[in-house]
């Protein structure tokens, strides 16, 4: 049986995917594609097949600690996932079948190929990759509303593409044949769209044209800057990485941030902006060796991730700590703070 594993990477439209591929399932199935996904009773669902393969010290995410108390638990769960999902695939035999985790993208490919191997003999992987600048500004929103603190955002030089590596890890399991990059952008997609260029993909896969019948429009969208930097300053009292115990707390913050996201009076506020020219710079320098791989091998070279302006030293982790607080300190505006202080009041 053939499988396309869908391996991200994070803030790469993966979300926007997944609810693609399950609102569409059922008009897929009818053309001999199964898309599998990870029992709904956990949350979030992308992380359940890579707990398997995640270190046991390595601490719950606030969402993981509402459902496991352990990593262990975690990982107990991840393994019945997969025996289910192989039972049923096997039961099925559909002629494609799609799977979906940004969570496995930094993951050794090793161990998960050895796990799916058990269940299909073909295997091809399907990544997109976006350039660090929004990548950047892109992960720290998550992790703001995942419950990050100002000291704990990472630093311009720590958020790393992480695509050369894996992309060769793959290619060397799987042969380069079998391991599609393309580039999350507007100007790379297939008609513009992640969408289009994602069904495009699974057609050439597939050996048809394969369409869904049922728009998607984008999901898990960043909330606005007012709204994102009131969050920062809750999160001064909350544990992200915390030990257990505290899912009331976790589960009230949750209807919070709902609320938020649905509050109308925020509607149209301004998002975050990508961060300066200085911070911009040393993101691209943290990240000149996999810019200039892509570059070089995987991209459409009319099209080319634009590359770091010097090669000078990266500056003192204090200096780059103060310009990202001044960088997401400069977007606050009272009048917009006010609205969210309306809106997170029920």
């Amino acid at each position: 049986m053939k499988l396309l594993l869908h391996i991200g990477a994070a803030k790469a439209g993966s979300t926007t995917i997944q609810d693609s591929l399950f609102l569409n399932r059922a008009a897929l199935a009818q053309q001999g594609i199964a898309y599998w996904q990870p029992s709904d009773a956990t949350v979030p669902p992308p992380r359940v097949l890579s707990n398997l393969f995640e270190p046991g010290r390595k601490p719950l995410l606030p969402k993981e600690r509402l459902h496991f108390a352990t990593r262990e638990e975690s990982r107990a769960f991840s393994r019945r996932e997969w025996d289910r999902m192989a039972a049923e695939i096997g039961a099925q035999g559909p002629a494609l079948t799609i799977l979906s985790s940004e969570s496995l993208y930094y993951l050794r490919p090793g161990p998960i190929l050895d796990e799916l191997r058990r269940t299909f003999s073909e295997i091809v992987v399907l990544m997109y990759v976006r350039d660090p600048v929004p990548l950047y500004r892109s992960a720290l929103d998550q992790l703001i509303r995942d419950g990050a603190r100002l000291a704990d955002l990472p630093l311009p030089a720590q958020v790393r593409l992480g695509a050369a590596d894996t992309l060769r890890r793959y290619r060397q399991q799987l042969g380069a044949e079998n391991v599609i990059l393309r580039r999350f952008d507007r100007a790379c997609l297939a008609g513009g769209d992640l969408l289009v260029d994602l069904y495009q993909q699974i057609g050439l896969i597939h050996g048809q044209p394969v369409a869904p019948l049922h728009p998607v429009h984008s999901t898990n969208e960043s909330f606005s800057a007012a709204a994102t930097l009131w969050i920062l300053g809750l999160n001064e009292g909350f544990e992200r990485l915390g030990s257990g115990g505290d899912a009331a707390q976790i589960q009230r913050r949750q209807v919070l941030l709902e609320r938020l996201r649905r509050a109308p009076g925020l509607t149209g506020l301004p998002k975050l902006t990508d961060p300066p020219a200085a911070i911009q710079d040393w993101i691209r320098r943290a990240n000149r060796d996999d810019i200039a791989f892509l570059n070089q091998h995987a991209f459409d070279r009319t099209l080319p991730l634009e590359g770091p302006d010097s090669d000078a030293p990266l500056p003192p982790e204090a200096e780059q700590r103060q310009a990202v607080r001044d960088w997401l300190l400069g977007q606050v505006r009272p009048e917009d703070l006010a609205r969210v202080l309306v809106a997170a009041l029920p």
